[in-house]
């Protein structure tokens, strides 16, 4: 961790809501690599999410065999990963020995290197080593930082430039974490909106091999309705939805069309109309929150959605209104042009009459 403390090193490419680095160090051709993010879980629950290594929600395609060897205490484990690898290199497998500890603000994780006699390296497969540091630091009550180091070292011939480029993979656990606990939560706020619109904008390995006729877009959409339960409620309410976040997170610039649907009767078509019509918006306004106006205001469906679901912001606009009229008072209230000519003839007539 002291590695990173200063701030300094190359970034990588993460996810959103995520942050990666990568630094060497002096005489090591084997990078170390540091990822950081925020969970919506308490300290205890993302611990306990991260000691369970045989959980289905960790399983990877990748995934050979994934086995605890040892369980001397409830602190300690040794446990044995077999990866599969492309066909052109072989297969790899890791054997560590983790450790957790409480400290003053959350948990540590420790993983380094070991061998053991019970557990030799099964043919055409070559053995690893990864050393890793988790860092699990409580901000509040239900929110978490993790902060991961990890060092990995695939043995073989492989070069170490190939090693390097697989850290992103290696760091997302974080990021895997952090969408877990994600996917649990059924009312959402303002944050639980930045994070799915993360999720919205990051490409996964799933939405590759898309259904026939459908975007990637289309898939990333589909697979968060199934995955996360508050979207999953709103899609059992509201069939359309999903279609119409579709149209929003693929953002490609076409006519706005008109819909006069309400929510209780939006059908699919109309639903491509709205979610298409965002980005024009966005396009024709200089602030995104002027855009996102434009968009409830013009579209019947989406003030219902916003007056049911996203009452911080109706409280706010109707806080902003009630502001405004107080401060419109007949001394300061400003006079367009025709009033100013109505007033003006009002006195040509007054010295007529004079």
């Amino acid at each position: 961790m002291s590695l990173f403390d200063e701030g300094d090193g190359k970034e990588l490419k993460m996810s959103s809501g995520s942050k990666g680095k990568v630094k060497w160090k002096p005489g090591d051709s084997h990078a170390v690599g540091f990822a950081t993010t925020t969970v919506r879980a308490s300290a205890e629950q993302a611990m306990a999410f991260i000691w369970d290594t045989e959980a289905r929600a960790k399983a990877r395609h990748d995934d050979l065999e994934k086995a605890v060897d040892e369980r001397p205490s409830e602190h300690n484990m040794l446990v044995y990963n077999w990866k599969k690898t492309p066909s052109i290199v072989d297969n790899r497998d890791f054997l560590g020995r983790t450790l957790w500890r409480k400290t003053g603000s959350g948990f540590e994780i420790v993983s380094t290197p070991e061998s053991s006699e019970r557990r030799g390296t099964p043919r055409k497969t070559v053995r690893g080593k990864v050393t890793s540091t988790m860092r699990i630091v409580r901000v509040q009550e239900n929110v978490t930082k993790l902060e991961f180091v990890i060092q990995p070292d695939f043995g073989g011939e492989l070069p170490a430039w190939f090693m390097n480029r697989s850290l992103g993979g290696q760091l997302a656990r974080v990021t895997e974490t952090r969408d877990y606990f994600q996917a649990l939560r059924h009312e959402y706020d303002a944050e639980d909106g930045v994070a799915i619109g993360n999720l919205l904008l990051s490409e996964t390995r799933e939405e590759k091999h898309h259904e026939k006729g459908e975007t990637r877009v289309e898939s990333r959409v589909r697979a968060l309705f199934v995955k996360n339960n508050g979207l999953k409620e709103l899609g059992e309410k509201h069939r359309s939805l999903q279609a119409l976040i579709a149209k929003v997170a693929a953002n490609k610039l076409r006519p706005a069309g008109d819909s006069k649907a309400k929510l209780c009767n939006m059908t699919e078509k109309e639903a491509n109309v709205i979610g298409g019509a965002l980005a024009s918006c966005i396009m024709a306004n200089l602030t995104a929150p002027a855009a996102v106006d434009e968009w409830i205001l013009r579209y019947p469906a989406m003030g219902e959605l916003e007056r049911e679901y996203v009452r911080e912001r109706s409280e706010r606009k109707k806080e902003l209104a009630v502001a405004a009229c107080q401060q419109l008072t007949p001394c300061n209230t400003p006079r367009t042009a025709r009033a100013k000519r109505a007033e003006g003839a009002g006195e040509r007539t007054n010295k007529r009459h004079q």
